[in-house]
């Protein structure tokens, strides 16, 4: 007696779904990143007329395997890396604004839920 075996190669399918999936997934975590921006924004207390917190914003780059979360405004520049001296790596006189790192922080912050996002994702 014997066994008929047929071995199907599909690895090719399988990466295609997978690849389908990366956008959604990536978008996602582009989603949950740009509300944690602004949620941290108004915690806080960096919003007046809420133009900044509002211009924040997510690109997915899907050969890249990247979600870039940022702002177009200048007002986002200065609130993340401070102006004046602060810029720099001594502080001569006393002007300009402190940096906040709201975006450097609020991601780190968040990497372990981004993790989960990406294994969720990927599970379907």
């Amino acid at each position: 007696m014997f066994l008929d075996t047929k071995i199907t190669d599909n690895s090719q399918a399988v990466l295609d779904a997978l690849y389908d999936q990366l956008e959604d997934v990536l978008a996602k975590i582009g989603e949950d990143a740009v509300e944690d921006v602004k949620a941290q924004y108004e915690k806080e207390h960096l919003v007046d007329t809420g133009d900044t917190k509002e211009s924040f914003h997510y690109k997915t780059d899907k050969e890249d395997n990247a979600v870039y979360v940022g702002s177009n405004r200048d007002s986002a520049l200065f609130v993340e890396y401070g102006t004046g001296h602060y810029t720099k790596a001594h502080h001569l006189a006393p002007y300009g604004t402190k940096a906040h790192h709201i975006l450097k922080r609020t991601v780190a912050k968040n990497a372990k839920k981004y993790v989960k996002a990406i294994k969720k994702g990927l599970e379907k």
